[in-house]
């Protein structure tokens, strides 16, 4: 199997008031598979709309260190997957708003990331076809996901 690339993109969702309502901004980190935004392509497979974030956000440290845990599956033996929420909502990060989600798996071949899905917490994951399997260089996807907090 093929290995893709997994970078970091810096991301900025400009803040806003218009008519009381207010947008938070915020500063993240987007996840770029082989240059392709995986939320370019998990909402043009899903039809939803885009606005959410990654967990590696700017001002949220203790948060990138957990959703660091999740991405490198610390707590599971390997062979076995964790589903992960890798998009959220940037004004509460409630599951509640809808949220992606991934498993990730470390392989014998690399750190598998494969069964996209859309969550709310109430419902089943809805799963979103057309996108995955990716597999990346276990050492590589690890720097990468090691490194993402200080770029935050």
């Amino acid at each position: 199997m093929q290995l893709s690339g997994l970078t970091l993109d810096r991301i900025n969702r400009p803040g806003s008031s218009l008519g009381g309502c207010t947008v938070t901004e915020r500063s993240y980190l987007d996840f770029r598979i082989d240059g392709c935004s995986v939320l370019d392509m998990l909402t043009s497979a899903d039809g939803g709309h885009s606005d959410f974030m990654t967990p590696f956000a700017s001002g949220f440290a203790q948060q990138n260190q957990a959703f660091v845990a999740d991405l490198l599956c610390w707590d599971l033996p390997e062979g076995r997957a964790a589903r992960v929420i890798i998009y959220i909502c940037p004004e509460c990060a409630d599951i509640g708003c809808g949220a992606y989600s991934v498993e990730v798996e470390r392989s014998d071949t690399g750190i598998v990331w494969d069964s996209f899905a859309y969550e709310n917490g109430y419902e089943s994951p809805r799963p979103i076809s057309g996108i995955g399997p990716f597999v990346f260089d276990s050492d590589e996807y690890r720097r990468i996901i090691i490194e993402a907090p200080v770029l935050c």
